[in-house]
């Protein structure tokens, strides 16, 4: 055999090697939701658990072809930030969070390239060649566990120092740096400050003791949009910029009705707020998360209850709202609400909060569930008819 020949002979086997890789799903359980039918995909490992990186981290890069999280041992120590594909098959271990921390953001067009950092540096890492670059140090400050976020147009990339400062810069170079520092009174929430995903809006705000919140929308040029007397925690941002807050709703009191489970999108432009989804109050229901998508105008809401509570209080297939994943398509007036899943069987059970985060065109929800006894990644096709 010539030179020739093993060259290319090697070339063809590191092409075909990444599609060997990936049809391997050691563990993976697929099954149908029992209630509304989506497929769903568990990658199930006893031995240790799985999490996703947060609903409003966007775990999935720009084409939904690879899926990142974060596995530990049974201990939730050992945290190794992982790659899936899009079909929920384990691809490789990319770092552990002792080199480069999981708080990350892909890059909004380049389904290759993600954002990571540790200490004071910022770093943009290459998924495929397993390589980081440094963009930036901001030494001596160090950075905010906020991590870093990226504008609607992924052409600047935010960064929060311990400063307090706010700090963007054109990704492609890190020029043209922008920087301000918002006054808000109280200790911001420095885990969920970011880009919104609109335009090159930022939230901030912070929670006084009392329970008194404030939330305030700024362009990253310092300009003050809007500020609202209520938390940002747990909620997110539709990509025609308005906002999906929620009120968990009151039980009946001294002779009153007591308050409904509601949430609200408000448009940050003109201020205007409406109710686009409404449910009678419930003591079962222990939270939610909001999540949107950034091409189609829809949000993602997980509900979570109180374990063992729930199942035994609906009939079978009857929507109940506080054990349920669900879409909300902003684009229909008035906004349409589809049910995508529901505890039910042991395979489709996610006591744990769920958390879960689209891809980008909404095709596909990652969430958590702890139904095997450890917790899940699962990856949700959400069927066409049902986006």
């Amino acid at each position: 055999m010539n030179n020739a020949t093993v060259r290319l002979w090697v070339f063809f086997v590191l092409i075909l090697m990444p599609a060997v890789v990936e049809a391997t799903c050691v563990g993976n359980v697929t099954f149908s939701d029992p209630t509304y039918g989506a497929t769903i995909v568990r990658a199930e490992r006893p031995e240790g658990h799985e999490h996703n990186i947060y609903y409003t981290r966007r775990a999935w890069n720009a084409d939904a072809t690879r899926l990142v999280g974060v596995r530990s041992d049974v201990n939730q120590q050992n945290w190794v930030v992982v790659l899936y594909d899009g079909a929920g098959c384990y691809l490789r271990d990319l770092f552990s969070v002792d080199e480069y921390d999981w708080r990350l953001a892909w890059d909004r067009l380049d389904p290759d390239v993600l954002y990571t950092w540790k200490g004071s540096s910022l770093y943009r890492y290459h998924v495929r060649a397993g390589t980081a670059k440094l963009l930036k140090s901001f030494a001596p400050l160090w950075l905010s566990p906020a991590g870093p976020s990226l504008s609607g147009d992924g052409a600047r990339i935010l960064v929060i120092t311990s400063d307090g400062a706010f700090r963007s810069h054109r990704v492609s170079d890190m020029s043209e740096e922008r920087v301000f520092v918002p006054v808000l009174g109280c200790d911001s929430d420095v885990k969920a400050e970011r880009y919104i995903g609109h335009g090159d809006l930022i939230v901030t705000g912070c929670t006084v003791l009392g329970g008194a919140a404030v939330t305030r929308i700024y362009r990253d040029t310092g300009e003050l949009v809007r500020e609202f007397p209520r938390t940002f925690g747990h909620t997110d941002f539709a990509a025609n910029g308005q906002w999906l807050w929620f009120a968990l709703g009151t039980s009946p009191r001294d002779g009153l009705p007591g308050e409904p489970l509601e949430i609200h999108a408000t448009d940050l432009r003109s201020g205007v707020d409406r109710v686009i989804f409404s449910a009678p109050y419930t003591p079962y229901l222990r939270n939610l998360h909001v999540a949107c998508a950034s091409l189609p105008v829809r949000c993602v809401v997980g509900f979570f209850p109180y374990a063992g509570l729930v199942l035994e209080s609906y009939p079978p297939n009857t929507p109940s709202t506080y054990d349920e994943i669900v879409t909300l398509n902003l684009e229909a007036e008035p906004v349409t609400v589809t049910y995508l899943a529901r505890h039910g069987s042991s395979a489709s059970t996610f006591w744990a909060q769920p958390l879960a985060s689209p891809s980008a065109d909404g095709g596909k929800l990652s969430f958590n569930s702890d139904a095997a006894g450890t917790i899940d990644q699962h990856v949700l096709l959400v069927p066409a008819n049902r986006r």
